[in-house]
């Protein structure tokens, strides 16, 4: 699938490429450096490391899959929660003891970890496809869940039942997990043991900084500052984030956009998991485009945006050339969709991918001869049939504003950081408005810009017009 945005790295040398794999802010930035991690729909799934285990049914090119199965592997990597998502995971313990009948093996016990931190809660337990609170499964199921609190204890059911080889040590710190007896009859359980999937309200340890509260949240921006600061994340610390850039992102997140159904609804927010084997720009990548928007490290600080309309902060003339500027007006024709189809994950349908109803813009296509080009999107930690639509639309409408600049800029452009907005307004070519979107220190002594044209209608919403329900075609 074609990449929507790409990953930008906009170094002075070769700082910021050693840096990726080391995941230290002070070699990941340097004197003349910025790095912008900026990514929408397909371009956040990169090919997993060979060498990295895989869960059966995990294709990490597939937004939800495997999310939802438990499985049994000597070495994987644990899962982070954000927001509220139906996951599996790792089995960790299994064991069968005679039952209350006397037969052998009629007890089945089982722990699965479901995250590698502490959530706020798990609720419904599914075994196979269906509720734990089925009747059919009554006298037959215990649950009890540990939601990995500091001063968490081993499960005492465990230790009680499993003949040792469940300790008073086994206490899953740092670990949220269910464990489950089973009762293993033909009737309930056919097919032997169940997959087994619970659904989870994730990390409840993240802060926001315009209240000072430390909770849940499904706020991609902080859900993005909390990873950033995480032991198993970037290991920053909140000194390394920008404060007011965090908070104005945060507040884009939490504004309330309109729906076809004559509901509100917060402009983005982020409910999935993902795993830590994939690395730390895939997981950013992934948080970045659940709001559609950025983060930049520049000055050996992290500056978070979401998607929305931006404020010029400075206007580029003539004035701020150091060389001959070069205007692109259009974009190769592969480059040019006039539609975009997307997945997301559907909680309606159990969770799993869904198609999002597809859009195809009538006008680009008259534009374009008549002939509809689609791009492919993929969106894993959205799960809003409304919200994946206005990244399908805010995606489709950058891509049409296709001049591109190339603006070698003197020294003023030192006020400047990747995903500023601007307006460009140079001799004999109308002023429009623009975002940056590269930006390096050039060894003759100026800042060679990139920007690209954006206005503040690739961010207008009219629920009445761009939304179609589920299943609708263009």
């Amino acid at each position: 699938m074609p990449a929507a945005i790409p990953l930008i790295a906009v170094v002075a040398g070769g700082v910021a490429s050693a840096a990726i794999g080391g995941g230290l802010l002070g070699a990941l930035v340097g004197a003349g450096a910025a790095f912008v991690v900026s990514s929408i729909g397909a371009s956040v799934f990169p090919a997993k490391r060979p060498t990295a285990p895989t869960r059966p049914g995990d294709d990490a090119t597939a937004p939800g899959a495997g999310r939802t199965q438990s499985f049994r592997q000597p070495i994987t990597e644990h899962q982070i929660v954000f927001g509220r998502c139906k996951v599996g995971g790792p089995i960790v313990f299994i064991h069968s003891a005679p039952d209350d009948e006397g037969r052998a093996d009629g007890w089945f016990y089982s722990v699965v970890v479901l995250a590698a931190h502490r959530v706020r809660g798990i609720g419904d337990v599914w075994l196979g496809d269906t509720l734990a609170t089925d009747p059919k499964f009554a006298r037959l199921v215990r649950i009890d869940r540990h939601l990995s609190t500091v001063d968490q204890l081993a499960d005492t059911n465990l230790i009680a039942e499993t003949g040792g080889k469940w300790i008073a040590e086994h206490r899953g710190r740092g670990r949220a997990y269910v464990a489950l007896r089973l009762k293993i009859t033909a009737e309930a359980f056919p097919a032997g043991p169940p997959n087994i999937a619970a659904l989870v309200e994730g990390a409840d340890t993240i802060l926001d900084p315009r209240t000072g509260t430390v909770g849940w949240s499904d706020n991609p921006a902080l859900c993005l500052a909390w990873y950033l600061t995480a032991p198993f994340g970037w290991k920053a610390s909140w000194d390394d984030i920008d404060i007011p850039a965090l908070m104005a992102a945060a507040n884009i997140c939490d504004e309330l956009i309109g729906t076809r159904a004559g509901l509100h609804e917060r402009r983005y927010t982020v409910n999935g998991r993902v795993s830590l084997g994939e690395g730390k720009i895939a997981i950013t990548r992934k948080l970045v485009a659940a709001m559609a928007g950025a983060m930049v490290v520049s000055g050996g600080r992290f500056f978070i945006h979401a998607g929305g309309p931006a404020l010029p902060s400075a206007t580029l003339t003539s004035d701020d050339l150091r060389g001959d500027v070069t205007i692109q007006g259009s974009r190769p024709r592969r480059d040019l969709p006039n539609g975009v189809r997307a997945v997301y994950v559907d909680p309606a349908k159990n969770w799993q991918p869904t198609d999002a109803p597809p859009l195809l813009a009538a006008n680009y296509v008259v534009e374009d001869g008549g002939e509809a080009i689609y791009r492919d999107l993929e969106f894993p930690l959205t799960t809003s049939v409304a919200t994946v639509q206005r990244l399908m639309k805010a995606e489709l409408e950058r891509v049409r504003r296709q001049r591109e600049v190339a603006f070698p800029a003197n020294l003023s452009a030192l006020r400047l950081r990747p995903w500023d907005g601007v307006t460009v307004a140079l001799d004999r070519v109308g002023a429009f408005p623009a975002r940056v979107t590269g930006w390096r220190l050039s060894p003759d002594g100026g800042v060679d810009l990139a920007l690209s044209e954006e206005d503040p209608a690739v961010w207008n919403w009219n629920p009445a017009v761009d939304e179609r329900a589920a299943g609708d075609s263009p």
